[in-house]
């Protein structure tokens, strides 16, 4: 019985061995596993705070795009917004412009159309006026800026008799080589009131006369005499009180002018008034109101240009956007997923743990039983 006894005991510590290593090998597996998921754990920990930095950084990208792509929004309407005020100014201007030159073509010597004869050119399109002295010819010429230049008497003798016939109104016809009256000569010019002064008439310093009216305006060399004898002897002065203080000192001033039209003859007759705008005055706001239309065309195709420059950078900002909300939705994805890993791996941590703390237990038993036997 006794053999039987120590039989059975060293059965029961056999397996109490065997059990024991068992459950070592047990516990080695699970340590192993723990570190294992351990280092994975953290593996995942560092991989969830790369992919939230990098979250943030597509979230700070997305906002810089979207204040970007907003900015360039607004300036696109401004762009557009400044682009119709250019169009709505050049059809204004336009419209302008198309009404003066409709009224200059209607009195640009027109009247004269249906006369068989040759007209060299109106005398107004012959002028090329230095600027701020338009109102001043204007006022010396008057109607015969509107008239005809002709090559010589045989010609206005034949325009006289078209505009006889034609009963077409009056009009004003130029030799090319005008014939001036000398002073003192027993006729007077064609264009001032019974008197012409003499050709090369003395200045007179400081008297307020800014020139001869022959010097602030030019023409083309075949014309160049005619327009310096239709001028002969007309002065342009400072203002109507220099004007006056000319007249008054008596002797061959010949006729005043002020830059803004009051004329002063000789005869102490005086022609004053707001005057209607004339062909050069026309022709000055033609040529302004070109240069501006002009320079609004351009203006408008720079801004057409830009407009389109920004319509493509708005639209790459959109694609970029577009990008970087697709990174976001990635990332958050990522992070979630790494997230859902990361709870995984704690939890067979702990189980891991659990399981350890009960081999521990199992092996403090088995010893104490082994004690026992």
């Amino acid at each position: 019985r006794t053999e039987v006894q120590i039989q059975l005991f060293q059965d029961q510590l056999s397996s109490l061995d065997r059990r024991k290593a068992q459950v070592d090998a047990e516990r080695a597996r699970d340590q192993q596993r723990q570190k294992e998921t351990q280092s994975r754990l953290e593996s995942a920990e560092r991989r969830s705070e790369e992919a939230s930095a990098a979250l943030e950084d597509v979230r700070a990208r997305e906002a810089a795009l979207r204040g970007e792509l907003e900015e360039k929004t607004a300036g696109l309407a401004r762009t557009q917004e400044a682009m119709y005020r250019l169009k709505e100014d050049l059809a204004s201007q336009s419209s302008s412009l198309t009404a003066l030159e409709g009224l200059a073509r209607s009195m640009d010597g027109s009247g004269w159309k249906g006369w068989p004869g040759e007209i060299l050119s109106p005398l107004a399109d012959l002028l090329e006026v230095q600027p701020g002295y338009e109102i001043a010819i204007e006022a010396v010429l008057g109607e015969r800026l509107q008239g005809a230049v002709v090559e010589g008497p045989s010609e206005v003798k034949d325009a006289v008799e078209h505009l006889r016939k034609s009963g077409a109104g009056r009009g004003a016809l130029i030799p090319k080589d005008l014939r001036v009256q000398p002073a003192g000569g027993s006729s007077p010019p064609v264009y001032y009131e019974g008197y012409c002064p003499p050709f090369a008439a003395p200045q007179l310093k400081g008297s307020g006369i800014l020139g001869s009216a022959a010097d602030f305006v030019r023409a083309p060399a075949e014309f160049a005499s005619l327009v310096r004898r239709l001028l002969d002897g007309v002065r342009v002065v400072r203002d109507f009180d220099a004007a006056i203080s000319l007249w008054k000192r008596g002797g061959e001033v010949g006729v005043l002018v002020t830059r803004a039209g009051e004329v002063l003859h000789p005869s102490g007759i005086t022609s004053a008034g707001t005057l209607g705008a004339g062909p050069l005055q026309r022709r000055k706001e033609i040529e302004g109101l070109k240069t501006e239309t002009a320079r609004l065309r351009e203006e408008i195709d720079r801004a057409e240009a830009a407009r389109e420059g920004e319509k493509e950078h708005r639209a790459g900002l959109a694609g970029m956007l577009e990008d970087c909300l697709r990174a976001a939705r990635e990332a958050e994805s990522d992070l979630a997923e790494i997230r859902r890993e990361m709870e995984g791996l704690a939890a067979g941590v702990s189980r891991i743990g659990e399981g350890l703390e009960a081999s521990h237990q199992e092996l403090e038993r088995m010893a104490e039983e082994g004690d026992a036997l």
